[in-house]
Formats: C-alpha cells, sequence, structure tokens
C-alpha cells in the first residue's frame, strides 16, 4: 500500500464499518407507526447515513490524494 494513501483508505475503512453498523431500515420495537411516520423515521435514517458518507472525514481523503506523487 502507498504510505501517501494509507491514511485516507484507513478512513474510508473505518466509515465503512461505522455505515455497516448502521441499519438501513429503522424500526422502534413495539411502535406503531403510520405511513407518514415510517416514512419519516425512514428519511431520518437516510440522511444519518448520508451526513456520514459526506462529512466522514472526506477532507483527509482530498488532502492525502492532493499530496499523491
Amino acid at each position: 500500500m502507498n504510505p501517501s494513501l494509507r491514511p485516507a483508505l484507513l478512513n474510508v475503512r473505518e466509515m465503512c464499518f461505522r455505515i455497516s453498523d448502521m441499519g438501513l431500515c429503522k424500526v422502534e420495537k413495539g411502535n406503531t407507526y403510520t405511513l407518514k411516520d415510517f416514512k419519516d423515521a425512514q428519511i431520518n435514517q437516510l440522511r444519518e447515513v448520508t451526513a456520514l458518507v459526506i462529512n466522514g472525514d472526506g477532507s483527509h481523503c482530498n488532502y492525502n490524494l492532493l499530496s499523491f506523487p
């Protein structure tokens, strides 16, 4: 592995592990949802995953790619 890219790749790997721990569908046990409430809960879950992907240490990747020889 190229030493310049190692930190960026490790950050991507960590982000993948964190995302894999998140559920794709968020449902609270024992809760009865209306269709609107269910949809809102899923949209919020999607926003959490999206925020993690977009904001999750992307600066490290950009820095390391820019400094790549």
